[in-house]
């Protein structure tokens, strides 16, 4: 058989009752291949999609917060965060665009 070039899939046929199937890699464990090896991938592999789904979820949620009700900063807080902002030396050579980083602050 081979592998499909769209779905990526490799076509497989049991051998017990010869039926055709197509199968994704992780799924796949090969007589070569070593099985702890197969197991430590494919635990891997649902970590990953576990973390990668809740990152996903998290920046919806923050995305998608409503923010009409939150109240902006005063003037003393926005003298303070630039003040504060200002006297790492980092930000100060990088001559960083504050009116970016108070609207960035505004938001969140």
């Amino acid at each position: 058989f081979g592998v499909d070039p769209k779905s990526r899939k490799i076509d497989v046929r049991w051998h017990t009752d010869n039926v055709a199937a197509q199968l994704p890699r992780l799924k796949l464990l090969f007589d070569a291949e070593d099985p702890t090896l197969f197991a430590d991938r494919v635990a891997k592999a649902h970590q990953l999609r576990r973390f990668s789904e809740s990152l996903i979820l998290y920046n919806f949620y923050i995305d998608n917060m409503p923010t009409e009700e939150i109240a902006g900063l005063d003037a003393d807080q926005v003298t303070r965060l630039l003040d504060s902002a200002q006297n790492v030396q980092a930000v100060r050579e990088a001559h960083l665009d504050t009116a970016a980083l108070l609207k960035e602050v505004n938001l969140d």
